[in-house]
């Protein structure tokens, strides 16, 4: 990566870390209690799972993962720079997707809002 590069592409670091950091293990146990969640949570859920390489996602996988002590630390030590393309696009789709809406989705959870954001500055990140 360029120092250009690396210069536009800060911001979206920063600020990936800062919505982990906001979340805490009480917000992550609350949300994985929950049996149906709403569709918006859902999709915050399947973007952080795919960026963590899962690729057969549903709720009883997510929940197994926010499930690790190690969930939280894995999102803010998150290797960024080995996304493959076959992630990327994935993860593109997701994102650029109209559902794909942080604001509603931290109102459905604060912690699926927290992922959300993270996904979306993990984007941030890989396309600058």
């Amino acid at each position: 990566m360029s120092d250009s590069e690396l210069a536009k592409a800060k911001p979206a670091l920063k600020a990936a870390i800062r919505a982990v950091s906001e979340l805490n293990k009480d917000d992550i146990s609350e949300l994985k209690k929950v049996n149906n969640p709403v569709p918006a949570v859902e999709l915050a859920l399947k973007c952080t799972l795919t960026y963590l390489g899962y690729t057969k996602i549903d709720w009883a996988l997510a929940q197994k993962t926010m499930a690790d002590m190690k969930f939280l630390d894995r999102l803010k030590n998150f290797e960024k720079d080995s996304i493959t393309d076959k992630i990327y696009k994935k993860v593109e789709k997701i994102v650029d997707s109209p559902e794909f809406n942080a604001e509603i989705m931290t109102r459905a959870s604060k912690a699926a809002g927290g992922l959300a954001k993270w996904c979306q500055a993990i984007k941030l990140y890989f396309d600058a």
